[in-house]
């Protein structure tokens, strides 16, 4: 918050040299706390990791997936499991994040509208297209209003078929005389 308040100030008044000296120091300590979120473990690499998480930022994903990574680690698989999901949100097709999301919901026993189009959108991408159908249609049937899992559903029957249309060619092709 510090840095966006002194980055505001320097782009307000670039020849505020005070903000801008003020601006280039939380930026090093930023730098510093995220060396020790991504390099260190335990509770003290989770406190660096969601001491610099911010909403929107560009590093968002990777601070989430390690956040995830970290609470995984320190036997805490519910909120791992939450922090996996807003991971997957904001970028589906992350096979680790898909993994981890598959193996948490599992061993968490969840059952939540959320937590179901989750692991429906990590086995998709898993490639496991049938088994995320039926997951993201319990979504569905729980939270009708749930955001975007219809779009996901449709995608995911659509790649279902697809799939289906080459392994068919496949097998026509397989079975014409040569």
């Amino acid at each position: 918050d510090a840095l966006d308040a002194y980055r505001r100030a320097v782009a307000l008044d670039p020849s505020n040299s005070d903000a801008a000296s003020k601006a280039s120091a939380a930026q090093a300590q930023r730098r510093a706390i995220e060396e020790r979120c991504m390099s260190a473990g335990g509770d003290a690499a989770l406190d660096a990791c969601q001491s610099i998480l911010a909403k929107g930022a560009a590093n968002e994903f990777d601070l989430l997936r390690r956040i995830g990574v970290l609470q995984q680690a320190g036997n805490q698989p519910s909120k791992a499991l939450d922090t996996y999901i807003a991971a997957n949100s904001l970028r589906r097709g992350d096979r680790a994040v898909a993994l981890a999301i598959v193996a948490l919901f599992d061993s968490t026993g969840r059952s939540d509208a959320v937590a179901l189009a989750a692991r429906g959108s990590s086995l998709v991408t898993l490639g496991r297209v049938r088994e995320g159908i039926s997951a993201m249609q319990q979504a569905q049937a729980l939270t009708r209003a749930l955001p975007g899992i219809a779009d996901q559903l449709a995608a995911a029957q659509r790649l279902l078929r697809q799939e289906e249309r080459v392994r068919e060619s496949r097998t026509v092709a397989a079975a014409a005389p040569t």
